[in-house]
């Protein structure tokens, strides 16, 4: 899963032997020619489908060509709204129950648009996403035999299945991205992957890669309904409006997008709407802390003027009283006194800890863990200089290539 690999073009099938794209990448779904019924289930290439009309995010139709544009570039074109389209603006807990409810009748775009700005945001959902995919790499795998046979099924027959199964895993190319992907379904709710497939050599027939599809790029047509590949995100689309705003084509398990071609990991109880909740709520208070500080982080003055001011003086001494109060140098006349009522409450400056709670949030969203755990002693006989990264932890230096 490493971060530096090439990112592809939506839409642009790589070649054989093409670096594996990472995991944060999707990629454009590809749909069996219409009215090609012997091509459902074999292995022949599978070309980049013609995009039909979708809707935008405004409600216009994206035609489905012309105008010299290729598909690659009619994609790129219904993802511009995307790219500046931030639904974190404004977002309250009524709106995101708004939100949360779509997507219960199947309307996923606007869920998953906001959990994926909330995945880059929130530092503890970051920091668990990264122990997660971080315990998945370092996960070693093998294919074993039952130790119970089923009926009919001799040691011989299983360990050949055993070989086989274990060649066909090692051809594909993205295992650990694969299962990584299939792992986030229990937070985002699920997962659609699409297989790829070798078309030539000895090889032919076999997955080569797992493509992950955005969960944004997909809506439902009810709580257990068909799935919809949703191409251009557009919002609102579920219960009851998927096959007359889609169509037949977009639909996962039709002719064109066969159920074999996918991987589908769905998860009953996703953690996005514990983890949404929480994400505004931090946001409020950190919104509130930093104006806590910024209005209460420096002691005010309160001036108390002398007796006995010289008529027609008010006003210049009042000026005098406020600049010093704000914090400005000045001359007070004699008499004058200059509390500070915050001091005694306040026993020290708060700055130090609205800075180590910016640290705390880059530690964790970084490496999966707590500043404590990388700097300090942790546990008995532990010291500082000794590894006390909790398991899973991503390390704060580059891991070795492997």
């Amino acid at each position: 899963m490493s971060a530096g690999r090439p990112v592809r073009p939506a839409g642009v099938r790589p070649s054989p032997g093409a670096a594996t794209r990472t995991r944060r990448q999707g990629h454009q779904v590809h749909r069996l020619p219409k009215n090609d019924h012997a091509m459902k289930n074999s292995t022949a290439k599978i070309t980049s489908p013609k995009p039909s009309p979708k809707l935008a995010s405004g409600g216009t139709p994206v035609p489905a060509g012309g105008h010299g544009k290729t598909s690659g570039e009619l994609i790129r074109q219904s993802n511009l709204w995307r790219d500046n389209y931030n639904p974190l603006r404004a977002l309250t807990i009524a709106r995101l129950m708004a939100i949360i409810e779509a997507a219960e009748r199947g309307a996923y775009a606007e869920l998953q648009l906001t959990l994926r700005k909330a995945e880059k945001r929130f530092p503890v959902l970051k920091g668990f996403i990264e122990k997660l995919l971080s315990s998945i790499e370092d996960l070693e795998w093998d294919v074993k035999v039952m130790a119970q046979l089923p009926a009919g099924a001799t040691p011989e027959l299983a360990e050949a299945q055993r070989k086989f199964l274990r060649s066909r895993y090692d051809l594909l190319k993205n295992l650990s991205d694969t299962i990584g992907q299939l792992a986030l379904a229990d937070i985002r709710g699920y997962a659609i992957l699409q297989k790829h497939r070798y078309h030539d050599g000895v090889n032919d027939g076999a997955v080569e890669e797992l493509y992950w599809l955005e969960p944004w790029c997909w809506c439902r047509d009810g709580f257990y309904g068909d799935f919809y590949y949703n191409q251009a995100s557009s919002l609102g689309i579920g219960l009851g409006t998927c096959a007359p705003v889609l169509g037949e084509e977009n639909r996962l398990g039709s002719e064109f997008l066969p159920r074999e071609n996918f991987v589908v990991r769905e998860v009953e109880s996703p953690l996005y709407e514990i983890a949404l909740i929480a994400l505004v709520n931090w946001l409020m208070a950190r919104r509130d802390y930093a104006a806590f500080i910024e209005i209460f982080g420096l002691a005010k003055a309160v001036v108390t003027m002398p007796p006995n001011i010289t008529p027609g003086r008010e006003a210049d001494y009042l000026v005098a009283a406020t600049r010093v109060s704000e914090g400005v140098s000045g001359a007070l006349p004699h008499g004058s006194e200059v509390n500070f009522p915050h001091a005694v409450a306040q026993a020290e400056p708060p700055f130090d800890r609205f800075c180590d709670t910016q640290e705390k949030d880059v530690v964790l969203a970084g490496t999966g863990g707590t500043l404590t755990m990388i700097a300090l002693p942790t546990g008995l006989g532990k010291g500082a200089s000794e590894d006390t990264t909790p398991p899973g932890a991503r390390s704060p230096t580059p891991r070795p290539a492997a």
